[in-house]
């Protein structure tokens, strides 16, 4: 893939990820939550992506001030596109889980609103520095968001009407699925997201294997190692079909 999105990328696992994608083809990104093991993961293919900066964001509380352990990246990029440029910005994120004593809602919205406050100055940036526009620039947000697709988070990612963003995987019927514990509690829903910006459109994507894969505990087993699904989408420009696709993919 372009691009590619890990959230949960242990620091002690760096190097492995280092070895599938290189640094002389790829640029990575890395941020850790300030107090845990596991931080959010961003490379970029150098053939297609010349990265022009990056926002490494651990979140704030209401406060603005005290730090939460959670973490996001936002990056701008330029994108080669047969000789006319475009512009990425890319959005990594992975908002705060529910427990059983707490619902987390307030906390994931304050995080949208933090991601898009860095996306909306990386896209005035664009367009007063560099001479973008609307046409070109284009948006992407990958992500755990620990919500379903009519749910709080991911709605209020899609009040941006001037980005315009949509989900490539609105429709799936899960991204996460698996039975946890001695009570054989059950979850299967969609909580992980690819949205895309208006001047895109979904070219190939694969989400959810075919009925009867998956056995009826969860994903979980030799073929598939994690509770969440790995999610790959292709877009190409709207405005012109003749264009090199970008690709997107998201591991969770």
């Amino acid at each position: 893939a372009d691009v590619i999105c890990l959230e949960e990328v242990d620091v002690r696992d760096l190097e492995f990820f280092k070895s599938l994608y290189p640094e002389d083809q790829y640029s990575f990104s890395y941020i850790k939550k300030p107090h845990s093991k596991d931080g959010i993961c961003v490379m970029l293919r150098k053939e297609k992506f010349e990265v022009i900066d990056t926002d490494l964001i651990t979140h704030t509380k209401e406060d603005g001030v005290q730090k939460e352990n959670l973490v996001s990246q936002v990056v701008l990029a330029k994108y080669d596109n047969g000789g006319v440029d475009a512009y990425l910005i890319l959005a990594a994120c992975h908002l705060k889980a529910d427990s059983p004593s707490a619902d987390f809602t307030g906390t994931r919205l304050r995080q949208v609103r933090q991601i898009m406050d860095a996306v909306e100055k990386k896209r005035n940036h664009c367009f007063k520095e560099v001479g973008a526009n609307e046409k070109n620039s284009i948006t992407l947000v990958c992500g755990d968001f620990n919500e379903g697709p009519q749910e709080p988070a991911a709605q209020e990612f899609l009040k941006y009407k001037e980005i315009g963003l949509k989900s490539a995987f609105e429709d799936e019927p899960y991204t996460l699925f698996q039975t946890y514990g001695k009570s054989n509690y059950l979850i299967k829903s969609t909580v992980d997201h690819i949205l895309y910006s208006k001047n895109l459109e979904v070219t190939k994507k694969i989400g959810a294997p075919a009925e009867g894969v998956v056995g009826e505990n969860g994903l979980i087993s030799k073929n598939f190692p994690s509770d969440h699904l790995s999610l790959f989408a292709e877009f190409s420009l709207v405005e012109n079909q003749e264009t090199p696709t970008l690709s997107s993919e998201q591991v969770l």
